[in-house]
């Protein structure tokens, strides 16, 4: 490997003499990597990452502290590129699936076979070698609206007007053909969003449909890729809820085993809304042999029916009114498409028959006791974490703070508010480091210990990607200097 870049790696598995094999195990530059660091804790793994940032982390997915796939979501919200080798001594095809979900580049099983994990080694260096050379490989998070347009149209001006038309087309991966066709409309560079996905925008300036739902069936088929896209909208301030839709549409074509397009369309919600009564009513009566058969009944209509958005909305609603309690209430409901976590469905099921069988689980009255305590307890760490951003925050910390091992805190937090704990905080000091930034003339040094951060030069990192531009840009453009 003379002459050619060497790639960081960092190593965690909560076994020390598993970590000592792994460093012994290959001559790692002859991989094109280079070993900088060996951890069995994974909180000082991650103190080690927010320093350095290797390219590539190799974890055990099972560890007592802090499950792996915590680390990798804590990571991917903090914007670090870093890519993933994930270990395992159990044998799970949905521990496998959520691992290359969230974007890793192997699921290798213990005892590891040397010929396999440089197999994975090599995969991962040609990635990363394709990322050097492209700036669409770092991941972002898509619900930051300005990351992604600065992605997406190189920083180019707004568009504006009332006669152009707004499409989100969002894909499982980045096809070997590259980008989508899209018919009438001006497709923008793709962007590389957390979990291996790509995102591109489509406009167009003459009322029609951006995007052709026929060529992208087309393109989704040819290149065996599953791919959701949005309605079209009219205007940049709708595109939270066009990612949704894409983010719904990908989703359907996944449990429906679709290498296919799928456009979204909107859940019947009147439907919804009467499976919903039937159900919280005989939740209420424990008449379990009655949900299993409506639940039956209604896995068949919608067989037939072909829209997957309506039994995602039934689950994401029945899903929160049993556990927050709502389903024992007689009080009127308000659909809301904020709960909609297509992710996280996503990574549980992989088709319908296996969200009716969670479904039944959900109905049968076990264990709801400890289930309608866990929304306030949320709640209470939600305000704690408001309450204390600017100071020195560890899942330790909030371990003992609320009596739950970390691992359990993580899993709850992410379960009923759809991000981590990491990435709640992340968004409270940056909103908060914004306000500093342009309501005051402190100094970036001042601001960055003001949000908890005693190291500047990681605030502003982190600042940049969430942005999309560094603090200093900041404020200047948002004070029109």
């Amino acid at each position: 490997m003379e002459g050619k870049k060497l790639y960081t790696v960092l190593l965690l598995d909560d076994e020390e003499w598993i970590i000592r094999g792994l460093a012994e195990m290959l001559d790692w530059e002859e991989q094109g990597f280079t070993v900088v660091g060996q951890y069995t804790d994974p909180e000082l793994a991650l103190q080690k990452m927010r320093e350095s940032e290797p390219d590539l982390l190799l974890l055990d997915i099972h560890m007592p502290k802090l499950n792996g796939d915590v680390v990798i979501d804590m990571i991917r919200e903090e914007g670090m590129p870093t890519e993933f080798i994930i270990l395992s001594g159990y044998s799970d095809f949905s521990v496998a699936q959520k691992a290359i979900e969230h974007g890793a580049y192997g699921y290798l099983l213990k005892p590891l076979k040397r010929g396999e994990l440089e197999a994975a080694l090599q995969r991962v260096r040609k990635s990363l070698e394709e990322r050097d050379r492209s700036e669409t490989g770092i991941p972002i998070d898509p619900m930051n609206y300005e990351a992604f347009y600065q992605h997406a149209w190189a920083g180019e001006k707004e568009p504006a007007g009332e006669s152009r038309r707004y499409q989100l087309i969002l894909a499982e991966s980045m096809p070997d053909s590259g980008s989508p066709p899209v018919g009438n409309g001006t497709l923008s560079r793709p962007v590389h969003i957390y979990g291996g996905r790509m995102l591109w925008m489509a406009e167009s300036t003459d009322r029609e449909e951006p995007a052709s739902l026929e060529a992208l069936r087309r393109w989704s088929r040819e290149n065996r890729v599953a791919a959701g896209l949005s309605r079209p909208g009219a205007s940049l301030n709708e595109y939270h809820s066009l990612y949704r839709q894409a983010n719904c549409a990908l989703c359907c074509a996944r449990l429906q085993s679709r290498a296919d397009c799928y456009l979204y369309t909107p859940p019947n919600l009147t439907e919804v809304e009467h499976w919903l009564d039937t159900l919280q009513r005989l939740y209420r009566e424990k008449d379990t042999e009655k949900i299993h058969w409506e639940l039956s009944r209604l896995a068949d209509d919608w067989k037939l029916q072909g829209n997957p958005a309506s039994v995602l909305m039934l689950l994401s609603q029945l899903t929160w009114a049993v556990v927050s309690g709502d389903a024992s209430e007689g009080r009127q409901r308000e659909i809301n498409m904020e709960k909609f976590l297509y992710d996280d469905i996503s990574s549980k099921f992989s088709n319908v028959t296996e969200i009716f069988d969670y479904l039944k689980l959900l109905l049968s009255g076990s264990d709801q006791e400890e289930l309608i305590q866990i929304p306030k307890t949320v709640s209470d760490m939600k305000e704690y974490l408001t309450a204390h951003y600017d100071e020195e925050l560890n899942l330790n910390r909030l371990s003992r703070e609320f009596y739950l091992s970390p691992a359990y805190l993580c899993e709850i937090f992410k379960r009923f508010s759809g991000c981590t704990i990491t990435g709640y905080l992340l968004k409270l000091r940056m909103e908060k480091a914004s306000v500093l930034l342009l309501k005051t003339d402190k100094p970036l040094v001042d601001i960055a210990q003001q949000v908890g951060y005693s190291d500047y030069n990681y605030f502003c990192r982190l600042f940049k990607r969430y942005f999309s531009v560094s603090p200093n840009a900041y404020r200047k453009q948002r004070r029109g200097k």
